[in-house]
C-alpha cells in the first residue's frame, strides 16, 4: 500500500527522527517542507537534501501554525520537534526547568492541532504528533516532560473527536516512542544521569532494550502506521521490536 499524501509539512526536521521522516517521505516523491529552528543546522542539512525545502520558524508561537498551513497547504503534518529537557530530580528543579516541555512541545502540539481543526485540510489528510514513552510511566529525572508528552497525546483525542463533530475527514494520530531512541541527544543525557543514579552505566541502561530504536527505523514505523489507514484518535507505541496499538 502507499503512502497518498502529497504535501508533508515536517516540524523538527533538522535532526533526528524529524529529518528522517523528512528524507524516507521525499524518497517516495512527497513534496516535503522541514520546518527547524537553528538557522545554522538548516544551513547544512539543506546541502544533503536539495529536494527538501528548510524553513525556520518557532513552531511553539501561535502565529506559526496558521501561517505554515495556509501558505503551504500540506496533506500530512508531522510534529516531531521537542525541547531536551532538565535530567535532575525534582527538589533541584525550577519552574522554568520543570515546565519548558510544556511551553514548548505541549504548546506546539496545541496551536498545530487548532490550526489544522481550523483550516481546510484536503480530505484524507493526516497529523502525526510524537509523544514519548515517559508519558505511560512517568519520568521522575525529567520534571514536566511526562506529563507534557502525555498532554499531546490527549490533544490527539481532542483533535480527533472536532474533527468528527466537524465532518472533516482528518485524522489525528499519536506515536509514542516506548524506548530511549539510540543516537539522540535526550537519549544520551537521560540515560547517563538514571545510569548515575542507579550506580550503573549509560550503556547498561540502554541495553535494558536489547533490540535498539533509532532514527531511521522510527520513521520507517510512522509511515507503517500511516500506511495502514489507523483510525481516528490513534495513540501508537514503536520499539525496536515493532508498532504496538495503545487504542
Amino acid at each position: 500500500m502507499s503512502l497518498n499524501f502529497k504535501k508533508a509539512l515536517v516540524v523538527g526536521a533538522t535532526q533526528g527522527t524529524g529529518l528522517a521522516i523528512a528524507q524516507q517521505l521525499s524518497e517516495k516523491g512527497i513534496k516535503v517542507v522541514a520546518l527547524g529552528s537553528n538557522p545554522h543546522r538548516i544551513k547544512q542539512v539543506q546541502a544533503d537534501f536539495p529536494r527538501i525545502q528548510f524553513i525556520q520558524a518557532d513552531a511553539s508561537e501561535e502565529q506559526t501554525a496558521k501561517e505554515l498551513l495556509a501558505a503551504h497547504q500540506p496533506d500530512l503534518v508531522i510534529l516531531a520537534g521537542g525541547t531536551r529537557p532538565v535530567m535532575t530530580t525534582i527538589e533541584n528543579m525550577n519552574w522554568q526547568d520543570f515546565s519548558q516541555s510544556w511551553n514548548n512541545d505541549t504548546r506546539m502540539a496545541f496551536h498545530f492541532t487548532q490550526a489544522v481543526l481550523q483550516a481546510s485540510m484536503p480530505a484524507g489528510s493526516a497529523l502525526v504528533s510524537f509523544s514519548s514513552g515517559a508519558s505511560l510511566n512517568g519520568s521522575p529525572l525529567s520534571g514536566g516532560y511526562a506529563g507534557a508528552k502525555r498532554m499531546q497525546s490527549f490533544l490527539v483525542k481532542y483533535g480527533q473527536r472536532e474533527a468528527n463533530l466537524k465532518g472533516m475527514d482528518t485524522k489525528f494520530i499519536s506515536v509514542l516512542p516506548k524506548q530511549m531512541m539510540q543516537g539522540s541527544v535526550i537519549a544520551q543525557e537521560g540515560s547517563a544521569a538514571y545510569a548515575q543514579a542507579s550506580g550503573s552505566t549509560a550503556e547498561k541502561f540502554m541495553c535494558q532494550w536489547p533490540a535498539p530504536l533509532n532514527a531511521e527505523l522510527a520513521a520507517k514505523l510512522t509511515l507503517n502506521i500511516l500506511q495502514n489507514n489507523p483510525i481516528g484518535g490513534s495513540l501508537y507505541a514503536i520499539t525496536g521490536t515493532g508498532i504496538e496499538s495503545l487504542n
